[in-house]
């Protein structure tokens, strides 16, 4: 009897170490995607400005030129 409860702790503490293992990472990745989409927002907005300032600086040589 002793031999079988031995036997199933083990199989458990396995378990739950996979688990754990498992639901751990997935914090991780979470947390790396969250991150990777507020950086491309950042940039996106960036390229943005910096598209609106060319055009803005481009259409006032234009209405010096003409």
């Amino acid at each position: 009897m002793i031999q079988i409860y031995v036997v199933l702790s083990s199989l458990t503490a396995g378990t739950r170490a996979r688990v754990e293992a498992t639901l751990s990472r997935r914090d991780d990745r979470g947390a790396v995607s969250l991150e990777q989409v507020i950086v491309s927002l950042g940039l996106f907005l960036l390229a943005v400005a910096v598209v609106a300032g060319i055009s803005a600086a481009v259409t006032g040589r234009l209405g010096r030129i003409n």
